[in-house]
């Protein structure tokens, strides 16, 4: 009796493998929304689904499960910067992250860990910006460094009818010379006016902190280390420092004492231990 034995294709092991890994992947996620459906509220169990998603790189099922995740726990923002991360670094969508961070603030407006951590993405934000305008600058100064084709009039060998030329002549660096140093501080306050506008993202922010929370001693400290630990080497957030500093030791919108004030100087140069006690 023939089993039909000689009709049985033999797959490769590749294409085997690849089934049975999306067949275990399967019930694997089949125990986790069975997990999940029966503690809604529990985000221990959702992070681990998360993180199954994100180490199997399925991000169809990603966002649903975070969708689902934030429905019941929408307070929770460990797991809204799971979300916003996630398009940030993987995605790598800043402004798709930024508009779920609008969303986050508005359902968490009275949660002032929720509007520090705003400002952190916002530093995050404005240093991805910062890297492509130097990397911009960068290659602009590359491209200027290249030879242009020569203009009518240019000659290589010497002063020809009255026509100079200014490679390797006494005549180029007076020309030089004729770049005075007003235009210079010119190309530094437009540099400065360039940088103004996410400079000046961050000042809103912290007024808006300052609008809707007590401006004392807890909310400027929160405020004040989250700039420190992101500023690096950005150019903005150095300035936005110097200012929200400004307004902390004119002390026009704060009842902080002058020991909080020195508390605060030392948390901004970042010489203060954990929990300081004066």
């Amino acid at each position: 009796m023939m089993l039909g034995l000689e009709k049985m294709v033999v797959l490769p092991e590749e294409i085997i493998i690849k089934r049975l890994t999306k067949l275990v992947m399967k019930r694997i996620m089949f125990l986790f929304d069975r997990l999940t459906s029966k503690f809604k509220y529990n985000p221990v169990f959702w992070f681990k689904y998360l993180r199954f998603c994100i180490q199997s790189e399925s991000k169809k099922n990603f966002y649903r499960v975070v969708s689902n995740a934030l429905r019941f726990n929408s307070n929770n923002m460990d797991m809204w910067e799971v979300a916003i991360y996630y398009e940030m670094e993987m995605r790598h969508n800043p402004f798709k992250s930024r508009k779920m961070f609008m969303k986050c603030l508005r359902i968490n407006s009275k949660s002032l860990d929720a509007w520090l951590r705003y400002l952190r993405f916002e530093c995050r934000f404005i240093k991805v910006i910062e890297k492509r305008e130097n990397i911009l600058e960068e290659e602009l100064e590359k491209a200027k460094g290249i030879s242009e084709p020569k203009k009518e009039g240019d000659f290589d060998e010497g002063a020809k009818d009255g026509f100079l030329t200014f490679e390797d002549d006494d005549n180029a660096k007076h020309l030089d010379l004729l770049a005075s140093s007003d235009e210079e501080e010119d190309e530094k306050e437009i540099e400065l006016g360039m940088k103004k506008s996410n400079h000046e993202l961050l000042l809103v922010i912290v007024e808006s902190i300052l609008d809707d929370f007590p401006a004392d001693f807890s909310t400027f400290e929160g405020i004040i280390k989250t700039l420190r630990e992101e500023s690096g080497e950005s150019v903005e957030i150095k300035l936005a420092r110097k200012k929200i500093f400004r307004l902390i030791k004119e002390r026009e919108v704060t009842d902080i004492s002058p020991k909080e004030t020195v508390k605060l100087v030392a948390v901004n140069r970042g010489i203060f231990p954990e929990n300081p006690q004066i």
